[in-house]
C-alpha cells in the first residue's frame, strides 16, 4: 500500500517530468471537484479548465525548487491551489465570493492562502536547514524534538550544558540568517 507522501511524490514528478500517463490521471481524479468548485462559484466550464491549467503549473513551477514536498494530500494542495486562484480571479472581476459547502468542510479564501504560506514557509525552513553543517543539524533536530540540554549534551558528547546552549544559540542564529537572506523570505513577510 502507497503511503499519501509515495503518492504525492509520484504525482508531483509525473508533473515535473511532464509525464503525460501521471497528468492524464491527475485530469481524471481531481479536475472534476475543482470544476465542480469553479461551476459552482460563478464559473464558466472554460474558466475551470484554465484554474485547474493554472493549479498544475504552480504546483510544476514548485517541483522546480529544489526538494518541494506536500504534507497533506495532494488533492487537498491542488484544491487549496485552485480555490485561491479562483478567488483572486472573482476579486479581480469585483464579483462576490459565495462559499460552497461541499463535503461539510469549507475552506474559506484565507484558510488556502494561510495553507500556501505555512506549505512555502516549510518548505523554506527545509532547505535552509539542510544547509547547515552536520553537528547544527543534529542540536537543533534535538532541540525541535523537545530534548533538554543535558539530553541533548549526553547525545552530542559536549563537555556541559553551557557550551550546548551556546552551540545552539549560534546554529539556531545561523539557520534565521540564512532564511532571511533568501529571496523567498522577503516575499513571505510581506
Amino acid at each position: 500500500m502507497q503511503t499519501k507522501e509515495t503518492v504525492n511524490q509520484r504525482l508531483i514528478n509525473g508533473i515535473k517530468n511532464s509525464c503525460q500517463k501521471i497528468v492524464n490521471q491527475v485530469y481524471k481524479d481531481y479536475y472534476p471537484s475543482i470544476s465542480n468548485f469553479v461551476l459552482k462559484n460563478q464559473g464558466t466550464p472554460e474558466a475551470a479548465q484554465d484554474i485547474f491549467q493554472e493549479g498544475l503549473i504552480v504546483i510544476y513551477r514548485k517541483s522546480l525548487q529544489g526538494d518541494f514536498h506536500i504534507s497533506c494530500s495532494f488533492h487537498t494542495y491542488l484544491y487549496a491551489i485552485c480555490k485561491n486562484l479562483w478567488y483572486k480571479e472573482l476579486r479581480k472581476k469585483g464579483r462576490y465570493v459565495q462559499e460552497v459547502h461541499e463535503n461539510t468542510h469549507v475552506i474559506d479564501a484565507n484558510e488556502i492562502y494561510k495553507l500556501q504560506e505555512k506549505q512555502e514557509r516549510y518548505e523554506l525552513f527545509r532547505r535552509k536547514f539542510k544547509e547547515l553543517n552536520e553537528d547544527c543539524q543534529k542540536i537543533l533536530f534535538h532541540f525541535f524534538e523537545k530534548k533538554s540540554m543535558k539530553e541533548i549534551t549526553e547525545i552530542m558528547g559536549f563537555k556541559n550544558e553551557g557550551y550546548t546552549k551556546k552551540r545552539k544559540f549560534k546554529c539556531k542564529e545561523k539557520l534565521v540568517k540564512l532564511i532571511r537572506e533568501d529571496s523567498i523570505f522577503a516575499e513571505l513577510v510581506n
